[in-house]
């Protein structure tokens, strides 16, 4: 019995220690109301973001069954989330079931974020400030002509009616 109970005592202490060991992430009050353009070449059928590995990625950010290639929708992310020094993970399911994932993604407030495949590399541009950025690298470079668990305390508004995309080019 003493045994059981030695061991009992361990594994809690065990476990206590790695609590204590655990280095709690430092958490921010946001409030973004941002765009997003799909320029996957695909529909999209489940948009879900989160700040850090670590965490569970959100719910189905879409309202609406799909997110079709060409069109913009408005995502809004408000209460106090994780800061990210890299930032964001970015998940889109397609309509034939494959996904992407785009990681580091500054997310801001009125940022409006184009997300692309260049030959299948996940990219996003960011026309608030013009920034491309490879997202599987994580390398930043500007280009003006190249468009190409569950968080706490969180909630991720997302109102998902399409907008056409009006860009011309010519």
């Amino acid at each position: 019995m003493k045994k059981i109970l030695a061991v009992l005592l361990s594994i809690c202490a065990c476990i206590s220690f790695a609590a204590c060991a655990k280095e709690e992430t430092p958490k921010q009050e946001v409030d973004y109301t941002m765009t997003f353009v799909n320029q996957t070449g695909q529909d999209v059928t489940q948009l879900c973001l989160r700040p850090l590995e670590d965490y569970e990625w959100t719910d189905n950010l879409l309202q609406e069954s799909k997110w079709e290639n060409g069109f913009e929708v408005p995502v809004s992310l408000s209460g106090t989330v994780p800061v990210t020094e890299t930032g964001w993970q970015i998940k889109m399911v397609f309509s034939n079931n494959t996904e992407q994932i785009w990681k580091d993604v500054a997310l801001e407030d009125g940022a409006i974020l184009t997300f692309s495949l260049d030959d299948g590399t996940p990219v996003v541009v960011n026309a608030s400030n013009d920034t491309t950025k490879d997202t599987t690298t994580g390398t930043n470079g500007t280009d003006s002509t190249d468009s190409t668990d569950n968080l706490d305390d969180t909630t991720d508004n997302t109102d998902s009616t399409n907008h056409t995309d009006n860009t011309e080019t010519e």
